[in-house]
């Protein structure tokens, strides 16, 4: 009998302490019989390590003694994977939950064609789960990205499986070779890192796919929409997206490109000040100059990408050429027990 591959499931985890039951419950209730957990704590201060410790003891643990971030931490568990040279490798929300044959529904489906690089589980929302939360990631000719039918109801439609441009990293299923080849996620703190992952991986020859049999479920993060972490948010997904482009969109591209950013720039900039919300206008103000600040690193990751041979572009065939900026989504009001608090990213 076949033995099943070894697959490492890399959980995030910053002051997450209120997730971590539930997360590491439904991972112990996993019919895969090769799964290893591993938690990469951000400098936790609320108890989440030695509750780990003390509640499973099978966790391996990588405890930073500061928060280095989201991209960072990720990486720490994408090179222990590459070193101890496991097949498979997932990316995990601290605030999730997933079914109990989510780990084997992508294993049997990776295992099935060495050209897929990454994999994207069926994402519900975990306060209303017939709501979609990701089924893969879009991205628009702008490298504005958001999750494939979100706030769609679950059903026909997103049961089955298709090609997708990119996976989201909530719950990022990664051939560990794929990793290896392509690089480890890009240091941009937070927001489309899981996009920059999987345009590589479609340069270098990988396909990746949604399996709608692979089901997680997902508490909606309110921590990113309050206060200080709203302007935070504002910026980085504005500078991220130039970085996108910047990094990975196709040069012959470009004059279309810079057409549909001066455009949607021009709305960015100008909808907060007749709303008078002049702090976005800032944010987006800052991320364009760090966006010239970014050109010397832009140009190191084109110029490494020509060396290794992943220079061709399969992936703009997929990109959204209508649509600049996601229109949003609403949810319905949780109710009173369903409110939770807030999440690693």
């Amino acid at each position: 009998m076949k033995q099943s591959p070894n697959v490492y499931v890399v959980v995030i985890n910053w002051n997450g302490r209120a997730f971590l039951q539930r997360c590491f419950d439904s991972l112990h209730r996993l019919d895969y019989p090769s799964a290893t957990f591993i938690l990469v704590d951000n400098g936790s201060t609320d108890g989440s390590v030695g509750f780990v410790e003390g509640a499973y003891r099978d966790v391996r643990i990588i405890a930073n003694p500061r928060n280095v971030g989201f991209c960072r931490g990720c990486n720490q568990g994408l090179r222990l994977a590459i070193q101890d040279n496991v097949p498979y490798v997932v990316l995990l929300n601290n605030d999730t939950e997933v079914d109990k044959r989510w780990l084997s529904e992508l294993v049997s489906v990776a295992e099935q064609n060495a050209r897929i690089g990454a994999l994207s589980s069926k994402i519900l929302f975990l306060e209303h789960r017939n709501i979609i939360n990701s089924t893969g990631l879009c991205c628009s000719i702008i490298g504005n990205a958001w999750d494939r039918g979100i706030g769609q109801p679950d059903g026909e439609p997103w049961n089955k499986q298709a090609k997708v441009l990119g996976a989201s990293g909530g719950a990022l299923f990664l051939r560990t070779d794929a990793v290896r080849k392509v690089g480890l996620l890009p240091h941009f703190d937070i927001y489309l890192e899981d996009m920059d992952l999987s345009l590589r991986l479609w340069n270098a020859g990988y396909e990746i796919l949604y399996v709608p049999t692979a089901v997680v479920y997902h508490h909606y993060s309110a921590t990113m929409g309050i206060g200080a972490n709203l302007w935070r948010k504002q910026y980085l997904n504005a500078r991220n997206r130039f970085r996108l482009i910047m990094r990975q969109f196709p040069l012959s591209k470009f004059p279309s490109i810079k057409l549909n950013l001066l455009k949607c720039e021009v709305k960015a900039l100008g909808r907060p000040i007749k709303d008078r919300e002049y702090w976005k206008t800032w944010a987006e103000i800052l991320a364009m100059l760090a966006a010239v600040v970014y050109i010397p690193d832009a140009i190191a990751e084109r110029c490494k990408q020509i060396v290794s041979g992943r220079w061709r572009c399969r992936f703009w065939h997929m990109i959204d050429r209508e649509r600049g900026f996601f229109e949003g989504f609403v949810l319905p009001e949780p109710s009173s027990d369903e409110r939770t608090g807030g999440t690693c990213r």
